[in-house]
């Protein structure tokens, strides 16, 4: 499973759910599942939520569940 959709299962978020508590659109958040790297004000406000480092830098990045 990817470091980001764990952290965000983990802490109960879905896209659409993450996206408004951040105030940025769906497909935002839907882009770093594939792959973009979020902005530096978005690392910010994930990090903010309690994200790691590496969800927030390598949102793909492939962890065990």
């Amino acid at each position: 499973m990817q470091i980001l959709k764990k952290e965000m299962k983990l802490m109960g978020y879905t896209a659409k759910s993450l996206a408004d508590r951040l105030g940025l659109s769906s497909p935002s958040v839907h882009a770093w599942m594939n792959g973009i790297k979020p902005s530096p004000s978005s690392i910010l406000k994930l990090k903010q939520l309690g994200f790691s480092d590496t969800a927030c830098l390598d949102p793909r990045k492939e962890v065990e569940v």
